[in-house]
């Protein structure tokens, strides 16, 4: 199976529920954080980003930069939503349209009970915790630095992306809440640390450009 990288550079903000934050200050905060994210039917929700971290060194790193002037940083593998579902930024074509999010549409505030379980967990000796596999539902002690895992073997990003054509209906039937935007081009640029981090249940997040004017969502699965 092939190895992903789905990373983003520091300087990438994402959209959390405090507002934009950057990866590299989440991570030397070493704070899990609320998120918004998509749920597989396209609505909004809030979930937690565990464990924000440095995820390698000197990285190759795609700029893809949009009709409107927005650029996101990334490596070839990591995926963001466009009209023809989640697409690696190492495949993008011009002229494909991302979808972006109207950051003053009406959000949730709350996690859902729902899904509490799944974003929570319990210390047991210094250093580890208990937490609780979102596919399997059971029970497992884990490092604290790897709070993110799943217990289920080979979970990967075909769980999350199975039900994409509900989700890309949902988008399109949506007015006012979403737009779209012409990917002009895809280009190497120089090499970088990469940051990334997992978000419980949902396993996608929302980054915002540099100028905070568009939101696009992007898939954080990997095998």
């Amino acid at each position: 199976m092939k190895k992903l990288n789905p990373c983003v550079t520091g300087d990438t903000k994402v959209w959390t529920t405090n507002g934009a934050k950057t990866f590299s200050e989440l991570a030397e905060s070493n704070d899990d954080v609320m998120v918004y994210c998509f749920d597989a039917e396209g609505n909004i929700k809030i979930s937690k980003m565990l464990h924000p971290r440095l995820t390698g060194y000197n990285i190759q790193i795609l700029r893809v930069t949009l009709d409107n002037g927005s650029e996101f940083n990334v490596t070839p593998q990591h995926m963001f939503l466009t009209r023809n579902g989640y697409v690696a930024a190492e495949d993008l074509a011009i002229g494909d349209e991302f979808v972006l999010v109207n950051q003053y549409m009406n959000l949730p505030t709350e996690i859902e009970d729902s899904i509490k379980a799944y974003t929570e967990y319990e210390a047991t000796k210094k250093g580890t915790v208990i937490k609780r596999c979102e596919v399997t539902g059971e029970e497992f002690e884990c490092d604290w630095d790897e709070r993110e895992i799943c217990a289920k073997l080979e979970f990967g990003s075909e769980l999350y992306t199975e039900n994409i054509e509900k989700l890309k209906e949902s988008i399109s039937e949506s007015v006012g809440n979403y737009a779209c935007h012409i990917v002009l081009s895809v280009d190497p640029v120089k090499k970088e640390n990469v940051y990334n981090g997992t978000v419980a249940v949902y396993h996608n997040y929302f980054t915002i450009d540099k100028n905070e004017l568009t939101i696009v969502n992007q898939l954080n699965c990997g095998e």
